[in-house]
């Protein structure tokens, strides 16, 4: 049984760190850390994505536990637009909004 949790833990973890927040569709509310991300190097170039994807940044992601860098990728998620994570100093620490996937508006012509 012990084992189990264990892998079952190390699996709940490892999901965290890769596609975390591209499960949301509306904003998700934001967590207070008491510990600055780590800063990220974002590079200045990349290859292009496709065009049907979205670039989505290197970034800090806090995962419940602790900070952890996000590579960036090429990823999309048809009808909708992906918002980047927000970090604010609050006081207490940092306020961190993961980045999320948001509906498309689509307006409709006249």
């Amino acid at each position: 049984m012990r084992g189990f949790l264990m892998i079952l833990s190390f699996c709940f973890l490892a999901a965290g760190q890769g596609c975390h927040a591209r499960s949301y569709a509306v904003a998700p509310p934001p967590v207070v850390v008491k510990t600055a991300p780590p800063e990220v190097v974002i590079a200045d170039e990349h290859d292009p994505c496709p065009d049907d994807q979205a670039w989505i940044d290197d970034h800090a992601h806090w995962n419940g536990q602790a900070w952890v860098i996000v590579k960036g990728e090429c990823a999309s998620r048809p009808g909708y637009e992906w918002v980047p994570p927000v970090y604010a100093d609050v006081q207490g620490g940092v306020s961190y909004t993961p980045g999320f996937w948001k509906p498309v508006s689509v307006t409709k012509p006249k």
